[in-house]
C-alpha cells in the first residue's frame, strides 16, 4: 500500500512590478507631435505646389519654380513618413508597458489578450476596432476608483479614447481614399482642388487626434503613478 506523500509547498508568484512609464510617454508625446506638426507641413506644402501649377498656366511661374515647389513637397513627405514611423515605435512600447500596469492595477480583464496590444494595429478588418477597445481598456483598469472589479464592462470608458480613436480612423480612411481614388483620377483644376480641401481635412483630424491622445497618455501615466490603497481582505465568516 503506498502512502501518499504531501505536495511541497510552492509561494505563490510575486506580482509583476509596475513600472514608470514617464520617459516611454514623453518619448511618444513628443514624435507624435513632431509627426502632426510635419503632416500640416506637408499638407501646405502641396497647396503651395498647386498654386505654382495654376501660376505656371497662366505664365506667372517658371519651369524652375514647378520643380522647387515638386522637391519641397517630396521631402516633406519623406519627413511626414518616417516621423509617423518612429511615432508608432514609440507609441506602441509605451502602449504595451502601460498594459501591464494597467493588469497589475486591477484584476479586471481584458477583452483582448496582451499579442493584440501590437498586432491588433496591424490585423486587417480587427484593426478598425481593437485598438479603441485596448487603450479603452487601459483607460478603465488605470483609473483609480476600479479597485477590485474584474468585470472590465463595469468600470466607467472614456468619451476622450473614444473620439481619439475616431479622429485617427476616419482622416486615415478619408487619406486613403483621396490617395487612391480621387489622385488617380484628376481631370481638372477643380478636381485637384477638391482632393486638397479632403486632404486638409485629414491633416487637421490627425492633428485633433494627436492632441487628444497626448491627453491619454498623461491620464494614464499619472493615474499609473499614484500611490493606491491596499486591498482590505474580506472579514471571517462567524
Amino acid at each position: 500500500m503506498s502512502v501518499p506523500y504531501p505536495m511541497p509547498f510552492v509561494p505563490p508568484r510575486a506580482p509583476r512590478p509596475l513600472r514608470v512609464n514617464t520617459g516611454a510617454g514623453a518619448l511618444a508625446a513628443t514624435f507624435i507631435v513632431l509627426a502632426a506638426v510635419t503632416d500640416l507641413v506637408l499638407t501646405w506644402s502641396v497647396w503651395k505646389a498647386y498654386q505654382v501649377v495654376m501660376d505656371y498656366l497662366d505664365g506667372a511661374a517658371t519651369v524652375a519654380d514647378l520643380e522647387n515647389a515638386d522637391r519641397l513637397t517630396t521631402v516633406a513627405n519623406l519627413l511626414q513618413l518616417l516621423l509617423t514611423l518612429a511615432a508608432a515605435l514609440a507609441f506602441l512600447p509605451w502602449l504595451y508597458r502601460a498594459r501591464l500596469n494597467s493588469e497589475v492595477l486591477s484584476p479586471a480583464e481584458h477583452r483582448h489578450k496582451r499579442g493584440w496590444v501590437i498586432g491588433g494595429w496591424f490585423c486587417p478588418i480587427l484593426n478598425f476596432f481593437f485598438p479603441q477597445h485596448i487603450v479603452t481598456d487601459i483607460w478603465r483598469a488605470s483609473r483609480p476608483d476600479a479597485g477590485q472589479v474584474t468585470e472590465i464592462g463595469r468600470l466607467p470608458s472614456s468619451r476622450l479614447v473614444t473620439w481619439w480613436w475616431l479622429l485617427l480612423l476616419i482622416p486615415t480612411l478619408l487619406n486613403r481614399y483621396v490617395v487612391s481614388v480621387q489622385l488617380p483620377n484628376i481631370l481638372s483644376p477643380e478636381d485637384l482642388r477638391d482632393a486638397l480641401w479632403l486632404l486638409t481635412v485629414d491633416s487637421v483630424g490627425r492633428l485633433a487626434s494627436a492632441v487628444l491622445i497626448l491627453l491619454i497618455i498623461k491620464r494614464v501615466n499619472e493615474w499609473q503613478r499614484a500611490p493606491r490603497p491596499e486591498p482590505v481582505p474580506p472579514e471571517p465568516a462567524g
